[in-house]
Formats: C-alpha cells, sequence, structure tokens
C-alpha cells in the first residue's frame, strides 16, 4: 500500500509518501525491489527505508529491501516537495525473485492534490505608555505573525495614524519602512 501526508498539500511544503511492502506468502522472498515513480513536477528530497537500501535517480525511487519472510513487513518513506499547483499521481510497484500467486496487489497509486502556497498573516498593534499625555512620545508596536502553512513573500503593512500625531520615526526589525505624513509602511519582504 501507499500513503501520502499531507493531503492536500501547499507548492514548496514537503510531502511525505509512505510504501508498505508486504509479503503475503507462500513462503520467504527474496531480492525485493520496490520501484516508486514519482511525479514529473516535484523535487526529490530523500528516501529512507526499514529495512535495504534506496537509490533515487530520474524520478524513480528504487527501495533494494532484501529478504522478506512470510508476512513480514518493510517501509519505504519518500520527501518531495511539488512545484506545480495540480493533482499529482505517484505509483510503486514491488516485485521479488519468488513467483508471486496474486500480482494484483502488487502496485498501487495515489494521487495527491498540490494547492498554491497560502498564509494566515496576523497584525497586532500596542500603544504604550496608555494614557499618554499632551506632547508626550507615544509609541505603537505592530507586531505581524505569519501562521502558515506557507512563507509569504511581499508582505507590507500599512499603520495610518491619526492626523493629530506627528510620526517622529519609525523602524523594522527587517525590510524597509516609509513614512508618508500620518501613514507608515512597513515593506517586510518575505515571512516565513
Amino acid at each position: 500500500g501507499m500513503t501520502d501526508t499531507p493531503d492536500p498539500v501547499f507548492i514548496g511544503s514537503n510531502l511525505v509518501y509512505t510504501i508498505s511492502v508486504t509479503n503475503f506468502g507462500p513462503s520467504t522472498a527474496s531480492n525485493v525491489v520496490a520501484n516508486q515513480f514519482l511525479p514529473p513536477s516535484v523535487v526529490f528530497v530523500s528516501a529512507v527505508a526499514s529495512q535495504g537500501s534506496v537509490t533515487h535517480s530520474g524520478g524513480t525511487v528504487v527501495g533494494n529491501i532484501g529478504t522478506l519472510p512470510l508476512m513480514g513487513v518493510a517501509n519505504l518513506s519518500v520527501t518531495v516537495i511539488p512545484t506545480i499547483a495540480t493533482v499529482i499521481t505517484s505509483t510503486a510497484s514491488v516485485s521479488s525473485e519468488q513467483p508471486d500467486p496474486d500480482t494484483a496487489n502488487n502496485t498501487a497509486t495515489i494521487t495527491s492534490r498540490v494547492n498554491p502556497p497560502a498564509s494566515d498573516l496576523a497584525v497586532s498593534i500596542l500603544d504604550s505608555p496608555d494614557p499618554v499625555l499632551l506632547g508626550e512620545t507615544l509609541t505603537y508596536s505592530v507586531v505581524l505573525n505569519n501562521n502558515g502553512p506557507s512563507t509569504a513573500s511581499g508582505v507590507t503593512v500599512t499603520n495610518i495614524l491619526p492626523v493629530s500625531e506627528v510620526v517622529l520615526s519609525a523602524s523594522a526589525s527587517q525590510g524597509t519602512v516609509t513614512i508618508n505624513g500620518n501613514v507608515v509602511i512597513f515593506s517586510f519582504g518575505t515571512l516565513t
């Protein structure tokens, strides 16, 4: 069998395929090989096997599992990063040196949905001191969080202050700040 996590997945995030190979018999299987054919729109990251070794070449992951006893189970974990928002399909197949009385369960195919990147931006503002006396300096702290799941790019925050306040200065932990009268624009750029 084969599973994928998460589904749906976002572009640029890890998609993990888990391939489970079980020897249903009737005897021990030797030279067990599992092949996974990756969709062309993914970037291979890594692959590990619960036994044996794994290689990757040209969009195919090959798990050389070795010997699998009757009812023995071996797992392959393959991590990829999707690059296009679409529906992708991956197929895995398994074989061994011994004849297999039931080849219907030697192949598994899974379909995964890949969504465009999405970011949940949250902004808050605090003032200090509160209350403030006329003519004293008032400091606003603007906090921006990206709650994900994807990295956000081109992030800007516009802070419109009352016209009765004179903006003395503004700074940001990253990116640039533009002051235009009572409007302060923070250009943060990329926010993970």
